[in-house]
């Protein structure tokens, strides 16, 4: 929980640099909240039939180009 939620602080400020609507921010959020629903709802399972341990892996995989491009967000320069 603590890497989906960690930029959550600096949105604020990406938001005032990048000059974003409420609604732009509401649509990121809603499509945050779109896309883990859909994950969960379609891998959740995945854990009890192959194990945690590549689950969890293979989720880092796929979490960490988005952490990168979050992170420093060389955009707002």
């Amino acid at each position: 929980m603590l890497g989906t939620t960690l930029p959550t602080p600096l949105d604020a400020l990406y938001s005032d640099r990048m000059h974003f609507a409420v609604l732009t921010t509401t649509v990121i959020y809603a499509t945050y909240a779109g896309g883990l629903l859909f994950a969960l709802l379609v891998f959740g399972r995945w854990s009890d039939a192959i194990g945690r341990p590549p689950v969890l892996l293979a989720g880092g995989r796929y979490c960490w180009p988005a952490r990168c491009a979050h992170s420093p967000a060389p955009w707002c320069s």
